[in-house]
């Protein structure tokens, strides 16, 4: 017997028990023996480089000297080599599927090797998208760019559209993780215009999720909320429960960038139970950080490490690196707010290794900040310095401005402690910048806007005013403080209304703020001058500040939490409210006015976990109290209720407010403001007894004293308030 012959029987015995062992999950002896058919078919060439199809003819008519022999025993062969490659695309697919990704590349990579004996360019093309899959989750960046890229040429050489489609989305993705967002945009672009034009959903729907991804980390925030909801209602329309999943994920990922952690936490956990339900052990993994990241950021540890472990723990079983570098980040901010600082600076370094390794630039960025957190804790200023100033280079160069945003506010509280105040200037007039910017993009949705505001509009002009406060520069501190909150809510009304936002016109405005900003740039920030304010300014800066009863009313609704809304506390600061108010009016003339205007300012808040007691007891104690009061007076009132009610702003004077602890509305009355009052220094005696300086006994009632019921101040009716 020949040679030939005997290297066609050992092909075809080989690519049978190859696909005998496809079949039964054995994919990497089953590569073997494929690769060695390969091998032997590249034997009968002759070094005159054939077709593989005529080389078998050529081998088989040898044999047999029979033309149609030769033909059919040559396309049976080219038949199992056909099946082989299927089953092998199969069995990488489910490999992949089940986050096998190491043997799934194998797999994939053995198909190109099959591919080359039966000329498919479209098994070729599919081969080359598998491969591009695998090697981004395995955190191989470049080479997956490389796989897209063959993958696209051969798309268009044979003019698939559809494929073609799905590479440009697949290569904006590798983009994507390279921080390269501009690109992943114009990349997402081209995938969307042609699933369009082809009519093809499924691909429309993803194109929409990964602009949305990408506008989302261009701090776009408005646009990506709209391309992840046109991504969401495709999902539902198709029943595509795994990409309604990462829909969700997605849309909570905005709000959590937005401040609004806990509208994040609902979607994230609509996508934790998705990808539970239909088994997707990665989105399972992304579920559980995202959810783990946003209770961090509520400052609920315990419950943002449970999460994140659990985050871990997957990422290593499905061999994410991407996952398990962005948990193990989150675990070192976890670790600093409980002042585990060694631990959380491993983690930083771990996290920053396979960032670094996989090319995941916009991780890389946040962990520095993280890390020069963790140095700053530690006593290594250098070190912390170092890492924050790479955070904001890295955030810079990769167009992320909500990072970028974030790095530079640590910078300035960094050199600020360091009493660097000439260094903080010069990077909080960037960081105002910055966030100007990131508000501009949100314009016409309110509900995003008071977000930003809430979360993040605050900080860089507190710090602002704090610093022209700390100069002396009193006027102008204030003016900053109330004028850059004022713009903001005017322009939520006027894109609610529709109408012209006065104050944004206003010249005493925004205007003004930003010719401080632009004076101190120019000038000695910080030296010590003695402030000469007239009275003709004072009342042109107060008549700039101007309100209207819904921009009071948005204010009330929007800080109804009062001490448990951030927003509360912003809206106060700046304002003369009425547990301030006798204070400020008995000032005298000798007294100096910063510690009453660092406190107005509230730039010295009481920390959660150095709450003095009294204040605890009291808030504890003050819901027992309205729903006993409830109790006493129902029988009095036809259908009695107590609203809670948020801070009231006087519209003719908008520097005034006050916080009732509750609004009484009942069918029968008017309605009345609720005033609760602690007496923790007497919480021993009986209420009778402790209250016996606050209340008489008349007529077999208590009621308060007249001095209990003096009005606080012109214009207010003491009678109205029940206590």
């Amino acid at each position: 017997m020949s040679d030939a012959s005997e290297i066609l029987k050992s092909v075809h015995i080989g690519l049978d028990v190859a696909i005998f062992l496809l079949n039964t999950d054995r994919g990497s002896q089953a590569i073997k023996l494929c690769e060695e058919c390969a091998i032997l078919i590249q034997n009968l060439d002759s070094g005159i480089h054939l077709d593989t199809s005529d080389a078998l003819f050529n081998a088989h008519y040898a044999i047999t000297a029979c033309i149609k022999c030769a033909e059919r025993n040559a396309k049976k062969l080219l038949c199992k080599f056909h099946l082989a490659g299927r089953l092998t695309m199969q069995l990488g697919d489910k490999y992949k599927a089940q986050t096998r990704f190491v043997e799934a590349k194998q797999l994939f990579k053995s198909v190109l090797t099959i591919r080359q004996m039966i000329c498919c360019m479209r098994i070729e093309l599919v081969a080359h998208g598998r491969l591009g899959h695998v090697c981004l989750s395995l955190g191989e960046i470049q080479n997956a760019k490389k796989y897209y890229q063959k993958a696209l040429a051969i798309a268009i050489e044979i003019g698939d559209r559809e494929e073609e489609s799905t590479t440009y989305r697949n290569l904006g993705v590798a983009f994507f993780s390279l921080g390269e967002y501009q690109t992943a945009k114009k990349y997402a672009e081209k995938a969307l215009a042609i699933a369009i034009e082809i009519g093809d959903r499924e691909g429309e729907k993803s194109a929409y999720r990964d602009l949305g991804c990408v506008f989302h980390s261009l701090g776009k925030y408005q646009k990506a909320k709209e391309y992840l909801e046109k991504a969401l209602a495709i999902a539902i329309e198709t029943g595509d429960r795994e990409e309604e999943g990462g829909a969700y994920r997605n849309l909570g990922a905005v709000f959590s960038s937005l401040g609004e952690y806990q509208k994040a936490i609902v979607y994230q956990k609509k996508a934790l139970a998705i990808a539970i339900e239909i088994g997707h052990r990665e989105e399972e993994g992304v579920g559980y950080c995202g959810i783990g990241i946003d209770y961090a950021r509520l400052r609920k540890s315990w419950q943002a490490k449970q999460c994140l472990d659990k985050a871990v723990g997957v990422s290593i079983a499905i061999g994410s690196r991407e996952l398990e570098a962005r948990a193990t980040a989150a675990l070192a901010g976890v670790c600093n707010d409980v002042n585990d600082f060694q631990k959380a600076k491993e983690h930083c370094e771990k996290a920053l290794t396979i960032s670094r390794e996989c090319g995941y630039r916009d991780l890389e960025a946040a962990t520095y900040i993280t890390l020069g957190n963790t140095y700053h804790f530690l006593g290594k200023c250098g070190e912390a310095e170092d890492c924050l100033e790479k955070a904001c280079i890295i955030s810079s160069q990769i167009g992320n401005k909500m990072m970028e945003f974030e790095s530079l506010l640590s910078i300035i509280q960094f050199k600020l402690t360091h009493s660097e105040v000439a260094k903080a200037k010069h990077y909080l007039i960037h960081c105002i910048e910055k966030y100007e910017q990131i508000r501009a993009f949100l314009k016409g949705n309110s509900e995003f806007k008071m977000s930003l505001l809430e979360v993040h509009g605050t900080s860089p002009y507190q710090l602002l005013s704090r610093l022209l406060c700390e100069t002396e520069k009193l006027q102008d501190a204030l003016y900053v403080e109330e004028l850059g909150r004022a713009r903001v809510l005017a322009e939520l009304m006027a894109d609610k209304y529709s109408v012209q936002s006065h104050i944004s016109a206003n010249p005493h405005s925004w205007v003004g703020i930003e010719n401080i900003v632009k004076r101190e740039s120019n000038s000695d920030f910080f030296e010590k001058v003695t402030p000469t304010v007239s009275k003709e300014l004072a009342i042109e800066f107060l008549e700039a500040i101007t309100f209207n009863e819904d921009q009071a009313e948005m204010i009330n609704k929007k800080a109804v939490n009062q001490s448990q809304s951030q927003f509360w506390f912003d809206q106060r600061a700046g304002r003369i409210t009425a547990s301030s108010f006798y204070t400020v009016c008995h000032l005298r003339e000798s007294t100096d006015r910063r510690n009453t205007v660092k406190h107005l300012m509230n730039y010295c808040p009481i920390a959660e976990d150095v709450m003095p007691q009294q204040l605890t007891w009291g808030h504890e104690k003050e819901k027992k109290a309205l729903d006993l009061y409830i109790k006493k007076q129902k029988k009095n009132h036809n259908k009695l209720s107590i609203k809670n009610s948020g801070l009231i702003i006087n519209t003719l004077w908008p520097f005034l407010g006050a916080s009732p602890d509750g609004v009484r509305i009942c069918e029968c009355c008017q309605k009345k403001l609720i005033e609760v009052k602690s007496m923790y220094a007497k919480r021993n005696l009986p209420p009778q007894v402790a209250a016996e300086e606050k209340l008489m006994f008349v007529d077999d009632k208590y009621i308060l004293k007249k001095k209990q019921m003096e009005p606080a101040n012109p214009g207010s009716d003491g009678d109205n308030r029940d206590s």
